[in-house]
């Protein structure tokens, strides 16, 4: 007879869409709320509509103590899926936001769309229990 029980629990996905007007008040802008305990296991963006900025357009994902702790300088002038990666295994030490922020060169874009997923799983969180 087995006498521990291991907790399992399902990850968790996000997504957010992202266009040019998203920017329109800043670089920064948050795209999730994530709790307390969450480790992103898995991150990328997938580039629908390529951003036509005049040179370069580039998105970073991070959270408010690193705004690249994500990703950085991710290519969003080309159509296409970019990996984030999560090298560290960071996980938040208190409830906080997603952050994606946009840079562009040359004359700002007017068009593009890419949409943002995130996986992670939470600590002390369980969706099974298993014998």
């Amino acid at each position: 007879m087995n006498y521990f029980h291991y907790e399992r629990q399902w990850p968790l996905v996000g997504y957010q869409d992202l266009v040019p007007a998203d920017f329109a008040s800043g670089a920064a802008v948050n795209i999730a709320a994530l709790p307390q305990g969450a480790t992103i296991t898995r991150a990328w963006v997938d580039v629908k509509t390529a951003f036509n900025s005049a040179t370069t357009a580039t998105l970073s994902l991070g959270d408010s103590a690193s705004a690249t702790r994500y990703g950085s300088a991710i290519d969003i002038k080309t159509a296409g899926r970019k990996a984030l990666n999560n090298d560290a295994g960071f996980t938040t030490s208190a409830a906080g936001q997603l952050v994606a922020t946009f840079a562009q060169t040359g004359a700002a874009a007017t068009a593009g769309q890419a949409r943002v997923y995130f996986e992670y799983v939470v600590d002390r969180k369980a969706d099974e229990i298993q014998e």
